[in-house]
């Protein structure tokens, strides 16, 4: 699994496509529903799609709307003082919508263990205040250690390494 940081719309939109095998952005237009002319607009940066088209676009591309209305600046993530959480916010958001809903299932398992139950079922827990756990496409999985006294920059540095394995 790779975490790609998008640099605007169009690249997302260029990116998804490829990944579904999308030999072209007039067969993604079709297949959304959009005029040709009007996604080549919106992949050029002519077109701030509006947050209804938004919508349709993470729909297709099965993805978390608030990834295209981030980089089309309708929305932004609420910030806090835990860096952890600011981290997490930012990885959970550019995760497919079945990995996102993995992640909230394991923080609600998080949430029903004490902190020994955890500390038993994560080794990597007794430096860490909190653990990340990743299941991985091919079945695998991962835990991350995360300790509260990191920055943003060092969490996603930690996980995009550890998700490179």
């Amino acid at each position: 699994m790779v975490i790609v940081q998008y640099r605007d719309v169009g690249h997302y939109i260029r990116a998804r496509s490829r990944e579904l095998g999308y030999k072209s952005d007039a067969a993604v237009a079709d297949a959304i529903g959009f005029k040709r002319s009007y996604l080549s607009g919106v992949i050029n940066g002519q077109f701030k799609p509006s947050t209804k088209r938004c919508w349709q676009i993470a729909e297709f591309f099965e993805d978390d709307p608030n990834i295209i209305l981030g980089l089309t600046g309708r929305y932004s993530p609420p910030e806090t003082d835990n860096p952890v959480v600011n981290a997490l916010a930012g990885i959970a958001s550019r995760l497919p919508r079945h990995q996102q809903r993995d992640l909230l299932r394991y923080a609600d398992y998080l949430k029903t263990k004490t902190r020994t139950d955890v500390r038993e079922t994560s080794p990597a827990y007794h430096a860490a205040d909190a653990v990340l756990y990743v299941e991985l496409p091919d079945g695998a999985s991962i835990e991350i250690p995360l300790p509260t006294s990191l920055t943003e920059e060092e969490i996603k540095k930690r996980v995009s390494d550890a998700l490179a394995i």
